[in-house]
């Protein structure tokens, strides 16, 4: 390294420009800021170790007296909480300080809203686990009614299993316990003409003669025989006349 004195050469500050100068090289500026606006918080990162992140990158950009305020631009576009940036849209002449303080409260906020959510739901879960840890009267009866209902809903799921395998009634085949279901609802029977159910289950039983609806037929036919027997009785007495009346003419 070349310091232009001996003063030079014992000033610290020149020792790390001159260490910075040889191990690093040439610096692209306009890459390194390239970088610097590509910089946003990762999932999970905590705010200080991003915002140490941009201070290393902002010392490679050059940026002079505007550092403070291209670090807390990129502090504003590079968090990923959205709630936190509305809250630093809001604020103005917003500096790097007030930046950096908010995005700290609403971060260690954040943390704290978590473990009491997470405290409040132990405790729920322990609430509702207590009752079948408990001995006595009291926890015996709550252990039976559940198990009242437990069989309860065995006993209503066994009996919708029985009732879809047998066939139905309406239309002799197997589907869900819904007359929407049955392909007979709405239909007419062929064999009594009533309807929502086939033929082929049809319940309705033949009309059968009874004895005494016999013997009133048998009457009616005998009845209607007799008169049909005098009838013509009567029509060939008058054709009888007739031709004696006809012949009487003739011969006078």
């Amino acid at each position: 390294m070349h310091f232009e004195s001996e003063e030079d050469r014992k000033n610290i500050d020149n020792i790390i420009a001159g260490f910075e100068a040889f191990c690093v090289g040439a610096v692209n500026v306009t890459y390194e800021r390239y970088r610097f606006n590509k910089r946003t918080q990762d999932v999970g990162e905590r705010f200080d170790v991003y915002l140490s992140e941009l201070r290393r990158l902002a010392k490679s950009c050059n940026f002079a007296a505007m550092e403070e305020s291209m670090l807390r631009d990129r502090i504003v576009v590079g968090i990923r909480d959205d709630v936190t940036r509305r809250k630093l849209l809001q604020m103005r002449d917003l500096t790097l300080n007030q930046a950096i303080d908010m995005c700290k409260a609403s971060e260690t906020a954040g943390q704290q809203l978590k473990e009491m959510a997470t405290s409040e739901e132990v405790q729920l879960l322990k609430s509702e686990k207590q009752p079948h840890r408990r001995r006595g009267r009291g926890g015996r009866a709550t252990v039976e009614l559940e198990q009242l209902r437990r069989r309860t809903r065995s006993t209503s799921t066994n009996r919708r299993d029985r009732s879809a395998e047998r066939s139905c009634r309406y239309c002799g085949r197997h589907h869900d316990v819904s007359k929407q279901s049955c392909p007979a609802f709405g239909q007419t029977c062929a064999k009594c003409h009533k309807r929502n159910h086939f033929a082929a289950v049809c319940r309705s039983r033949p009309a059968t003669t009874t004895p005494s609806h016999q013997q009133n037929v048998r009457e009616i036919d005998e009845a209607v025989l007799q008169t049909d027997t005098a009838l013509t009785i009567k029509r060939v007495g008058l054709v009888r006349d007739t031709r004696s009346q006809t012949e009487k003419l003739r011969m006078q």
